[in-house]
């Protein structure tokens, strides 16, 4: 069974077979600043998902105790609920697995950008998760 996200709406299901796509994988060293990505996302979000996004990093500068803890508090959830926030994890990873393949990290986040390219490239190379094509599209410098 593979993991599958759908490009428009980033669910995840399971479906069998395998697509034979390999990402790309090359790991960049040099570091790029692109200040208008931010700007580009921000567009494309709605009010509440950009009010949830501003929250979420307000949480985690600082006001957060314990990472584990919040962690296991997140997975003791209704199942339906830990799903849902399963898929935003999974696009998390990809969008940091993405800025990994591009060069777009700098010290303070290569940590998260590095391991989050490791795993989804892993999983998908495993047929274990489907990335669409833009993620592969993306790559290409």
């Amino acid at each position: 069974m593979k993991l599958c996200r759908q490009p428009f709406t980033a669910s995840i299901k399971f479906q069998g077979g395998s697509d034979g796509k390999e990402p790309t994988r090359g790991k960049r060293k040099n570091v790029q600043h692109q200040n208008s990505l931010e700007m580009e996302y921000n567009n494309q979000l709605s009010e509440n998902d950009k009010r949830f996004a501003d929250e979420f990093s307000n949480y985690v500068n600082g006001k957060m105790a314990s990472p584990r803890k919040v962690g296991k508090a997140l997975a003791d959830d209704h199942r339906y609920l830990v799903n849902e926030k399963a898929k935003l994890m999974f696009c998390f990873m990809e969008q940091l697995a993405e800025n990994w393949h591009k060069g777009r990290y700098d010290q303070r986040n290569e940590w998260a950008c590095r391991l989050a390219a490791e795993a989804i490239d892993h999983l998908s190379e495993n047929d274990l998760y489907y990335l669409p094509e833009e993620y592969y599209e993306n790559h290409k410098q």
